[in-house]
């Protein structure tokens, strides 16, 4: 009996340290959008919405070559509400999530708002010490409720008027999330207005989305990258060694034809 109570007291330490680094385990989310605009065909002969898709694998390998032990969570967004493709799971589901999406198909009005803030909600439910939310994402804010919903800033330009949709998100992730942002676009429109970017035209990038995004990578520590149609390349795989690359590659048990281009590698 005795035995067995001294068992259970060095037992008891290991397993609520197991629990504790299980709670602390990294964590990222993937929001993509696939409204309407995503639809768009870029230089290369792509949509957004496939390039979208490429991308995302891309930042799946990416997340769990910085942080090997984290869990990482799938979600798109369109028509009323984000959707949860797959909850937090490891690079082989993550990255099967991601190949389970169709390339096309994009349609439907934009609730960038309220898909952000929920995706913030549930990162910060995991109680991670590390939280990456990546936002893929060509703008628009047309249907958004909730918390996080309301009014564009009067003139589109930080800082963001008081209950306005972009400071209710900002405010969202501020101190929750490290929140990278792929914005896709075709270059800079003329300020004032929003655009209605549910045409399936190439629309141009609004410079208030292009200023909102990069504040809000820039208030939660992230990255923000512009995707532009024009570029002929599909998305690039950045600073990437070739060396781990490879290894997270053969690891995940997943092929991809890489191929040389004048920017860098990339995946096709």
């Amino acid at each position: 009996m005795k035995r067995a109570s001294l068992i259970g007291l060095v037992l008891l330490p290991l397993f609520f340290a197991a629990s504790s680094d299980a709670v602390a385990q990294d964590r990222g989310l993937i929001l993509i959008d696939r409204t309407g605009s995503m639809g768009a065909t870029r230089a290369n002969g792509h949509t957004r919405c496939a390039d979208a898709v490429t991308q995302a694998g891309l930042d799946v390998l990416a997340f769990f070559n910085q942080y090997p032990g984290g869990l990482m969570a799938i979600w798109t967004f369109t028509g009323n509400a984000p959707t949860a493709v797959t909850g937090y799971v490891g690079q082989a589901a993550a990255l099967a999530a991601v190949n389970g999406l169709p390339p096309e198909g994009c349609g439907g009005v934009t609730p960038l708002a309220e898909a952000i803030c929920d995706a913030s909600t549930s990162l910060a439910g995991t109680g991670a010490a590390t939280k990456i939310l990546y936002v893929s994402s060509d703008g628009g804010e047309n249907n958004s409720d909730g918390p996080c919903s309301g009014p564009y800033d009067a003139d589109q330009v930080a800082p963001w008027d008081a209950g306005s949709w972009q400071a209710n998100v900002i405010a969202s992730l501020t101190g929750n999330a490290v929140t990278n942002v792929r914005f896709w676009g075709a270059g800079a429109a003329p300020q004032g207005g929003v655009a209605n970017l549910e045409s399936k035209a190439v629309p141009a990038a609004p410079l208030g989305d292009i200023d909102f995004f990069q504040d809000l990578a820039t208030q939660t520590g992230g990255t923000y990258t512009f995707m532009d149609d024009q570029e002929q390349a599909v998305p690039a795989l950045g600073q990437w060694g070739l060396a781990a690359i490879a290894a997270t590659l053969l690891i995940a048990g997943t092929w991809f034809i890489i191929v040389r281009r004048r920017s860098g590698y990339a995946v096709v």
